[in-house]
């Protein structure tokens, strides 16, 4: 179910204005989330083998090796590496946070097809085949406002 809300937020977040935090934030703030610690050992062993040698590259470190001997050269450089936040779901709101996340999707995609003419052209992960999409965004901002203060007084 995690998965899922940070789809639908990241999701969102493309379409509209490219805020990630903005709605982590709403959602933190509503106590529907919370932000769990999430270490550098964790972080590096889950990223792939490309990935790990682009942060090698870009920090003057030896670029090949497996895995392993990737990390190791990187935990020892004591190089920074910045960690994406990691949320999980309050268990006990899960459903009122989809409920509000569907909420969310169901909207946009109403503005969309309203008042974008080429939505049926238009694939919904935030790719258009204009650029026409762009005169709406404003009036997608002043919904998302909006639908921010009912979430805020709920």
């Amino acid at each position: 179910m995690l998965e899922d809300l940070l789809y639908f937020c990241e999701d969102s977040d493309a379409v509209i204005f490219n805020e990630y935090d903005k709605w982590y934030d709403i959602l933190k703030n509503t106590n529907f989330i919370r932000e769990i610690e999430y270490s550098k050992d964790k972080y590096l062993s889950d990223l792939l083998v490309k990935d790990l040698k682009e942060i090698c590259k870009k920090n003057g470190l030896k670029v090949s090796g497996n895995k392993k001997e990737l990390i190791q050269r990187i935990k020892d450089s004591e190089i920074t590496i910045e960690i994406p936040k990691h949320y999980e779901i309050t268990k006990d709101i899960c459903d009122e946070v989809m409920k509000i996340c569907d909420f969310y999707i169901i909207t946009i995609e109403n503005l969309i097809k309203d008042f974008h003419p080429f939505y049926k052209y238009a694939i919904w992960d935030g790719v258009y085949d204009s650029s026409q999409c762009i005169y709406m965004t404003n009036i997608v901002k002043e919904k998302i406002k909006e639908l921010e203060k009912i979430i805020k007084c709920n």
